[in-house]
Order: structure tokens, then sequence, then C-alpha cells
């Protein structure tokens, strides 16, 4: 049996996720410019325990507790060829599991941030509390 957090739990979270998201702070490195990409890497690869790693880690620690309570855009087209996959013996299933869940993350992250006002993010909220009741019902199978 899994663990499903309860409503309330899903509600926190999933605001504490936005704010990690939309405000996180990161004054202590305001006067650095990167010029590139590579500059950045530089700044990663040198400076432990930087606020971009910060955020990153608490980005990946919420998203770990909510990614069974995300809603995604797969579409069936997807769907079918996940399935076809599936029945052969030569695909790794926890690899395409793994590279799913990344791609429904990063989903999310970017509904997150093209959210602007309440009514969107609550309608966001209501759709993660269903996809939560949906998956209390599988684990208690209440369908029947």
């Amino acid at each position: 049996m899994s663990d499903i957090i309860s409503e309330e739990v899903l509600i926190d979270e999933l605001n504490h996720f936005r704010y990690i998201l939309t405000n996180y702070d990161f004054s202590e490195i305001s006067n650095i410019v990167f010029f590139d990409v590579e500059s950045l890497n530089y700044y990663l690869s040198t400076h432990e325990d930087n606020p971009i790693e910060r955020q990153y880690n608490e980005i990946e620690m919420a998203l770990n507790k909510l990614s069974p309570y995300l809603p995604s855009n797969i579409s069936n087209d997807t769907i079918d060829v996940l399935s076809e996959l599936l029945s052969t013996e030569r695909y790794n299933t926890t690899l395409l599991k793994e590279h799913l869940i990344f791609n429904i993350k990063l989903d999310f992250i970017e509904r997150v941030k093209s959210i602007h006002t309440d009514e969107e993010w609550n309608k966001l909220i209501y759709i993660c509390k269903r996809l939560r009741e949906e998956k209390c019902l599988e684990e208690f199978d209440l369908t029947e």
C-alpha cells in the first residue's frame, strides 16, 4: 500500500512548491551576471551550496512528494506508443517510468510558471486534488 498524502498536505505542498519556484531568494548573488551557460556551469561547479543549487534541490524534493498528483499532457498517441513499447521484452520499463515522471515534472514547472492569477492557481490545485481522490479510490478499491 502506498502512502497517500492528505488533501491538506497536498495543498500545503503545492503552495510551497509555487513559492519556491516563483519567489526564491537569490539576493546573495544579486551582483553576479552570467554571460553564458559556461559561466553559469563554472559558478555551479565551484560554489557549493549556492542558491541556484538550493532552489533546484528544494524543487526536486517538492516534486518528488507531489509527483503522484501532478496532471500531465501526455497525448493518446504517446500512450499508444508507450503501450506498444511496454509489450516488448527489450524495453526497460524502469527507465521509461523515470523518463515519463521527469517530463511530467518539467511540464508541471512550466504550467506553474505560466499561472498569473489566483483563479488559475486554484484550478490547478483542484485538478491535483481530483487526482489525489482518484488515487485514494484506486488504493482502497472503493470503486467496486
